[in-house]
């Protein structure tokens, strides 16, 4: 690892369901640091650059919630075709439920990530090397979708320390 960046390329299989079973606790950690009493309004608040970290932990959440679904139809199907979005964030468009505060979005974390690390603990050392393909013809491997997975929740949750300092 380089600093408290993740040498994906590296990250084997174990690695990664360890990093999708950390992530709710490392999320919580962040929002207590920042937590000066009212902090179900502060995670509402936009940067400069409009991001909020509620949306931000909601969009972890989706992501995860996308990518394991897309590496169950890797295992499951011979050579699927899969959305672009596996590969390519600007291709990820989530909603928010605008009903949902904090503390549900942060359960639907808990359980997306669960779901994931038991999705990657039950894959055989074999199965992380099949296949799919996006429409575009971009190979994409069973692993690079866990890959993915991990990347995405360790640059939320930087995300997340980073938009909480600006807006405090």
């Amino acid at each position: 690892m380089a600093g408290d960046r993740p040498d994906l390329a590296q990250m084997t299989p174990g690695d990664a369901s360890v990093a999708m079973r950390s992530f709710p606790r490392r999320f919580r950690e962040i929002l207590a640091r920042h937590d000066d009493g009212d902090l179900a309004e502060l995670v509402e608040r936009s940067d400069a650059a409009g991001r909020c970290a509620l949306d931000l932990i909601a969009d972890t959440v989706s992501t995860i919630a996308f990518l394991e679904r897309s590496l169950e139809k890797i295992l499951r199907e011979d050579h699927p075709t899969l959305h672009p979005a596996v590969v390519d964030p600007g291709e990820r468009h989530w909603e928010r439920p605008a009903d949902v505060a904090l503390d549900g979005v942060l359960d639907m974390l808990d359980d997306a990530c669960a779901d994931a690390a038991r999705t990657a603990d039950a894959v055989s050392l074999r199965d992380w090397a099949r296949p799919g393909r996006t429409p575009d013809g971009r190979h994409v491997t069973a692993l690079d979708l866990l890959r993915e997975m991990a990347k995405v929740g360790s640059e939320n949750i930087r995300s997340v320390d980073a938009v909480l300092a600006a807006v405090r």
